[in-house]
């Protein structure tokens, strides 16, 4: 990507999973909006929750949808843990929010990279990640699920001890 448009973007992940065929995200729209909406969603690509950009108009009203959605979706959903996942999904599949563009950028050639489901993962010589066109992810999402970027990610962040984290000279 190349120039910036107005709105509200929202990051696939890998493309091998849809919504309906990740046991998680279709349980989870199904405790949300029931079976039709399973349906509905069945092979659209994942849109993570946890990666959202946008112009300030276009955060605020998917908040504001996004808060109005979860008040008034069922005490099933509400009382599990990432439904926020199937809320947000169900919004920008259904363009819930009024006035604003939604782009659905892929993980696969976007700029932000969400790791739970891809079977590759291509780093350049310095071990930035890379997406298929070999462009540098600019942020990494679960980064924690790849036994690779887990072992990078402790060699390169090392704890330092208290007792020399404010010298200068190791003297």
């Amino acid at each position: 990507m190349t120039a910036y448009t107005p709105g509200l973007y929202a990051f696939m992940e890998d493309i091998r999973m849809t919504i309906g065929t990740c046991p998680i995200n279709k349980d989870w729209i199904k405790k949300c909006y029931g079976e039709t909406e399973v349906r509905k969603l069945f092979n659209k690509p994942i849109s993570c929750s946890g990666t959202i950009l946008g112009t300030w108009f276009a955060i605020l009203s998917y908040l504001s949808i996004m808060e109005s959605e979860i008040l008034s979706t069922p005490v099933a959903c509400r009382a599990r843990m990432g439904t926020d996942q199937a809320i947000h999904n169900y919004i920008i599949y259904n363009e819930k929010i009024p006035n604003v563009t939604i782009h659905h950028i892929s993980h696969e050639y976007g700029f932000i990279g969400t790791l739970g489901y891809p079977l590759w993962l291509k780093r350049n010589q310095f071990g930035l990640v890379q997406n298929a066109n070999r462009s540098v992810y600019a942020v990494i999402h679960q980064w924690d699920r790849s036994e690779q970027m887990k072992i990078q990610f402790q060699q390169e962040y090392q704890i330092i001890p208290s007792n020399i984290r404010d010298k200068k000279n190791l003297v």
